[in-house]
């Protein structure tokens, strides 16, 4: 399995970002259902941070919820961060939500990844 390159990052406070080019070796994306760059860091000190060699990788996801997640390995092509919210994230992310309920059938659909997943309310009369 290949990692996936971070072939573009928006998030210019990071110290790993040089030119729109992260240089972490490896990177690790979110929680439960956040696609936030668990990886930036802000400035600390005057020096740029990572390998200015390397161009970095999604090493782990923790969103669940993320079509490209497979056992914790995002398996996108490659991702881009950027903030989303004034917080450095995935902007690659995309969720599946329930969509429609259908008689007694459940579908589901890929969602906006702007749009929060809601299951939707069922009544029984």
């Amino acid at each position: 399995m290949e990692m996936p390159k971070v072939t573009k990052c928006e998030v210019n406070e990071c110290a790993y970002n040089v030119n729109n080019v992260c240089h972490a070796i490896a990177i690790t994306i979110g929680g439960d259902t956040c696609p936030r760059c668990d990886t930036f860091c802000g400035f600390l000190m005057e020096a740029k941070g990572g390998d200015t060699g390397c161009i970095a990788c999604v090493g782990a996801c923790k969103v669940s919820s993320c079509i490209y997640n497979v056992a914790l390995e995002c398996q996108a092509p490659e991702i881009s961060v950027g903030y989303k919210e004034q917080e450095p994230e995935c902007l690659t992310f995309q969720t599946t939500c329930i969509a429609d309920v259908v008689g007694n059938e459940v579908s589901s659909r890929e969602c906006d990844a702007n749009l929060p997943c809601e299951t939707p309310e069922i009544f029984i009369g």
